[in-house]
């Protein structure tokens, strides 16, 4: 069906591709799809990523904002805080960072937000008495930002959201699952790639994180490429083109 849907789309859209300047794909693993399946130039083809929100980032205390989301939630100000969340469906693996944040222990502590599958609603019920996991349950996508901008490491093991790039916007290091063609949110070191996502594999990533030279170099990179992921450099870039 895929393979017909594509033949089908290709009829349709062919005139267009022909007329317009540019195609953008919107990840760099889409980019590739389309110089792959509708065998497009390389020159007629970009990547233009969905970069966070300039208003939920720009101009805002990091430090202020990292106090208070802490005592809003009750979690320990030295903590080493971990956030992640979205669609939280088997895919994300999210539940595997639950047990490996149990296992850790402290000075780690992770903050959940997102509604649970039905299938995964038995799962993650069994994390909520542990005294290091936080779940938030739903909330309203822009305050996901605030949660980033108090973050110490975001980490998404599973498929792809764009809350990805959201967190690198907000200057924050990550760990994330490698996706063929998905390592865009790697500028420079701010963030790592674990290629076979288990609760041991999760567990020793953020372990060597909480070493102190590699996490300010991680830090360091974060700082540097956030402001390449907000809508503004984005929006400039396709003026430029």
């Amino acid at each position: 069906k895929c393979k017909i849907d594509i033949l089908i789309s290709k009829f349709w859209y062919f005139p267009f591709f022909k007329h317009a300047n540019r195609i953008w794909g919107t990840t760099p693993w889409r980019e590739v799809f389309l110089k792959q399946e509708y065998h497009l130039p390389d020159t007629k083809v970009g990547c233009l990523i969905m970069g966070a929100d300039d208003k939920h980032i720009v101009g805002k205390d990091k430090e202020q904002v990292r106090v208070l989301i802490r005592d809003k939630y009750s979690i320990p100000q030295e903590a080493f805080l971990i956030v992640s969340g979205g669609k939280l469906d088997k895919a994300k693996n999210l539940h595997l960072l639950c047990e490996a944040v149990k296992e850790i222990g402290a000075p780690v502590h992770l903050l959940l937000f997102g509604k649970p599958t039905p299938e995964m609603e038995p799962v993650f019920e069994g994390y909520k008495s542990c005294k290091n996991i936080t779940q938030l349950g739903w909330i309203d996508g822009s305050s996901t930002y605030d949660l980033f901008l108090a973050a110490d490491l975001a980490c998404f093991p599973g498929t792809h959201s764009v809350l990805w790039e959201q967190s690198v916007a907000c200057a924050v290091p990550g760990i994330y699952k490698y996706w063929n063609h998905m390592t865009h949110v790697n500028d420079g070191g701010n963030a790592t790639f674990i290629n076979e996502i288990t609760e041991e594999s999760l567990k020793k990533e953020v372990q060597g994180i909480l070493i102190a030279e590699k996490y300010n170099m991680m830090k360091e990179a974060a700082n540097k490429c956030a402001d390449r992921f907000l809508m503004s450099h984005v929006a400039k870039i396709a003026i430029e083109e």
